[in-house]
């Protein structure tokens, strides 16, 4: 198995994201088994739509062959991010019915289903008005029945009336996002001040940048180096130092514990695997074992 992960540089152990905003780019199920348990405060996210039209890259989400595994996918990722997720958190996911030409195929219906089979609790399904016949679902699932919530602040409405933000252009590229004011909605609601915000279909950065405006850290998983280099510039993090990358090699752990993750004083990283340690360079060849000092 090769499984490609980029940490923004500088490297640090994912107890001090509390103070820190990272982006990780691979596949969010397979990027979440590295991350602690219990470790962030809420999660919101907005997956890519399901559609017979949609164009995606190789392994992005969209791109399943029929709706089934696309929802099969969501809740595989969304138990990870259980695991990840506090008992007292939540998960927001913003969904709508996709690029296909099937009103009566309703993707929300058939994830809500599937997601209270695997246990969570649907706490509310809010509706985003994005236009005047354009809805998407904004659903809110926690792992038990007590969360996290603060009373200070407004309930998220029942009808989200907020227009979809216009395409934008980053360094010669057109993307969309969903308004960051959505996505403070569930933040301000369900994350403590000082918590842990993550999207695991980060894309363009936008769950992140509501994050770190209302004061929260936030962690974004993203399969798409496009997308992920649009998030970094909009997130200003060009700046930090640059993508180190590296890559699961033959022999090697497919997954790496980034507690332990820490960049050696010559420029090679030294990885944590499940069965021992591996350092690597920068292009993710081996070099040698050794102990962790």
């Amino acid at each position: 198995v090769r499984f490609l992960l980029r940490v923004e540089h500088p490297l640090v152990g994912l107890s001090q994201l509390s103070q820190s905003h990272r982006l990780l780019q691979g596949d969010s199920e397979e990027v979440l088994k590295t991350l602690p348990d219990r470790s962030v405060h809420c999660v919101v996210t907005s997956p890519s739509y399901w559609g017979p039209k949609m164009q995606v890259g190789a392994g992005e989400l969209g791109g399943e062959v029929g709706v089934g595994e696309y929802v099969a996918k969501l809740v595989r990722t969304f138990g990870e991010a259980r695991r990840v997720l506090r008992a007292d958190g939540s998960l927001w996911v913003v969904l709508g019915d996709g690029a296909h030409d099937d009103p009566s195929l309703s993707v929300p219906f058939l994830l809500s289903t599937a997601m209270q089979g695997e246990g969570w609790r649907l706490q509310g399904a809010h509706l985003w008005e994005k236009g005047k016949t354009n809805r998407d679902t904004v659903f809110h699932f926690t792992p038990g029945a007590v969360f996290y919530q603060d009373a200070t602040t407004p309930e998220v409405p029942s009808v989200i009336r907020l227009a979809r933000p216009a395409a934008q252009l980053q360094a010669g590229s057109q993307f969309y996002a969903y308004p960051t004011e959505l996505a403070e909605l569930a933040i301000r609601r369900t994350c403590p001040p000082g918590g842990v915000v993550l999207d695991p279909f980060v894309g363009t950065g936008t769950t992140l940048l509501a994050a770190r405006e209302l004061g929260r850290a936030g962690v974004g998983i993203d399969i798409s180096e496009r997308e992920l280099g649009i998030a970094r510039k909009r997130l200003g993090l060009e700046s930090s130092g640059g993508i180190k990358m590296l890559k699961a090699i033959k022999g090697s752990p497919s997954t790496y514990d980034l507690r332990v993750l820490s960049k050696a004083r010559d420029g090679r990283f030294v990885v944590a695997g499940y069965a021992s340690p591996v350092i690597v360079d920068q292009e993710g060849h081996r070099i040698t074992h050794a102990a962790l000092r």
